[in-house]
């Protein structure tokens, strides 16, 4: 009579068993969706210029810029059609660190102010700049304002000059992670070209006599290429 209460208690034990089990890959299956559901992408949104452009930002549509050498000699860039661009530039960045490294990115839309000027019998080309940019650190995005300049020959041209200089305009409070980034130029109050008198200058010079200066109150001041004039604004058209 006791031999059919042993099994009983044995089946018992097997359903147990199996309970238990059951319920731990559930758990298991719920605990993999749910980390599944944190690696999706994270969008932020639209990040606009802590600073309203035109503050740093000189350019206005249809500006012609001119410069003189010491002998009085005058060459123009001219803008672009294009004019002044004030947009948004979508941007992803990949994740690397936590859990989730590698498996979801960060996704942004950075505001950003744009404008180029060209002379196209010397080649010359301009790029400025003035818009958000992003790192990651921490897990999260670390925003920042950023303004540069450069002054080129364009790719099809043989010599492949150039010079520019970008700075840090607002760090939004992320020193701490912008801390490797070294200035590339010199910050004066007064500059003198000559005759020229120019205040809160930034410029940047290379070893081959490469040269830029820049302010945000009028915009590119003056430029040389190694071994060539040095080209100074003398208005803007």
């Amino acid at each position: 009579m006791e031999f059919p209460v042993k099994m009983n208690s044995n089946q018992g034990i097997l359903r147990f068993t199996f309970l238990i089990l059951t319920i731990s890959l559930l758990a298991g299956s719920f605990t993999s969706c749910k980390k599944e559901e944190v690696c999706h992408d994270i969008d932020y949104g639209k990040q606009d210029l802590i600073e309203e452009p035109v503050s740093l930002f000189p350019y206005k549509k249809g500006d012609d810029l001119v410069f003189k050498d010491s002998l009085g000699e005058e060459i123009k860039l001219s803008m672009i059609p294009g004019g002044v661009e004030l947009d948004y530039l979508d941007y992803a960045q990949p994740v690397e660190e936590g859990d989730c490294a590698g498996r979801y990115e960060v996704l942004s839309k950075l505001q950003f102010v744009l404008t180029n000027f060209r002379n196209d019998s010397l080649d010359y080309l301009v790029i400025c700049h003035y818009g958000v940019n992003s790192i990651i650190a921490d897990q999260l995005p670390r925003y920042f304002d950023v303004f540069g300049m450069t002054i080129s020959t364009t790719h099809n041209n043989p010599q492949n000059w150039g010079v520019g200089f970008y700075r840090t305009t607002n760090s939004r409070g992320n020193d701490i992670y912008l801390h490797d980034t070294l200035p590339n130029y010199i910050f004066e109050e007064t500059k003198n070209f000559g005759p020229k008198i120019f205040q809160n200058v930034y410029s940047t010079s290379k070893s081959d006599g490469s040269y830029l200066a820049y302010n945000h109150s009028t915009g590119l001041l003056a430029f040389q290429q190694p071994n060539g004039a040095l080209w100074v604004l003398d208005r803007i058209e």
